[in-house]
C-alpha cells in the first residue's frame, strides 16, 4: 500500500539494540525502529532492487484495498533519538539494512 508508513527495523539492528539495553540497563520507554520513514509500497520497490527482482510487479494501492476488522493508523513510525543517544545504535536505513539482509543471505545481485 502506499499510504501506510513505518520504519522497517533489520533484525540485527534489533538484537543489537536489545544487547545493549541489557547491558546497559536504561528505564523507560525506547523505540527500537529503523532511521528510515517509508510507506509499504516503498518497502517493496526497495526490497525488489536489493534482491534483484522485477519492481514492475510491485503495484501501488490505497490500504483501503484491505479492509481490517480492527482500524489501524495509517503511520506506525517512531522516533529512534533515545535508541541512539543512550544505547549507541545507529538506525540503519531501509536500503541499508535490506543490504545487511543480502549480504548475511549470501545473495549476490
Amino acid at each position: 500500500v502506499d499510504d501506510v508508513f513505518e520504519n522497517p527495523v533489520h533484525n540485527h539492528q534489533c538484537a543489537k539494540a536489545l544487547w545493549a539495553m541489557i547491558a546497559k540497563r536504561p528505564s523507560g520507554v525506547f523505540h527500537l525502529a529503523g532511521g528510515e520513514r517509508v510507506h509499504r509500497h516503498e518497502l517493496g520497490l526497495r526490497v525488489a532492487k536489493v534482491f534483484g527482482l522485477d519492481a514492475g510487479l510491485i503495484e501501488a494501492v490505497p490500504s483501503s484495498a484491505f479492509p481490517s476488522i480492527a482500524p489501524r493508523p495509517k503511520d506506525t513510525t517512531f522516533v529512534t533519538a533515545r535508541m541512539e543517544r543512550e544505547l549507541g545504535v545507529r538506525p540503519l536505513t531501509l536500503t541499508e539494512g535490506l543490504e545487511e539482509m543480502r549480504s548475511e543471505m549470501g545473495i549476490g545481485v
